[in-house]
């Protein structure tokens, strides 16, 4: 089962003590917050983490590229434009992709793909794959990107320092500890949510924070 940056095995090994991590009684609390701070670190870092085959990104067409929110990239299916409902989509040619940074740039005559108002729609694949088998027997496909162990480390010690600080009965009531609620809130208030994680968390997510687009 996918609880944030690993199966749920993984995540209930590390937070929990030998006895209780064999069992399954500790398992909606644990995997509440292991996806809560995956969610959490994906808001900030303003990207998705996981592998996706055929994802579908819109954005406004007045542009000459695109940066996708779901990297490394591996390929690209499909780049269409509409300028007006009736037109319907329209086939645009890619010219080439960076597969690190997930920036695709179109075969476009002028400095941007379409005009004011028009939508670009992107079919793609890309991601960083894990292994969501609970024994661990899962197999990386071909062309994928493993989840770095920086970023998996980072979720695993916001997850503990989140665990040690709530109890396990009001983390399996609530979903999500008050802790992990407050860093939240200030994201989506514009109250800093960056700047009031743990020293650690920052400097862990930093490399993983997706350009402006």
């Amino acid at each position: 089962m996918n609880a944030g940056f690993s199966n749920l095995q993984y995540l209930k090994d590390r937070l929990l003590l030998a006895s209780d991590a064999a069992g399954n009684t500790q398992d909606d609390a644990v995997l509440a917050i292991g996806l809560q701070v995956a969610g959490l670190f994906e808001s900030l870092c303003d990207r998705n983490f996981g592998r996706v085959v055929g994802d579908v990104y819109e954005a406004t067409a007045l542009r000459s590229y695109a940066l996708v929110p779901r990297y490394p990239l591996e390929s690209v299916a499909s780049a269409y434009i509409r300028d007006t409902i009736e037109d319907g989509w329209v086939s645009v040619d890619v010219m080439n992709f960076q597969p690190l940074s997930g920036m695709i740039y179109f075969n476009s005559t002028s400095s941007n793909v379409s005009t004011y108002g028009s939508t670009l729609k992107i079919t793609y694949t890309g991601g960083f794959w894990w292994d969501t088998t609970e024994d661990n027997t899962g197999t990386q496909p071909n062309g994928s990107t493993i989840v770095p162990q920086g970023l998996v480390l980072c979720w695993v010690q916001f997850c503990k320092y989140l665990w040690d600080r709530s109890s396990i009965e009001n983390s399996a009531k609530a979903g999500f500890s008050t802790e992990l609620e407050r860093f939240i809130v200030a994201k989506d208030s514009n109250q800093g949510g960056a700047s009031d994680l743990p020293i650690f968390v920052q400097s862990g997510l930093a490399p993983f924070r997706r350009m402006t687009a």
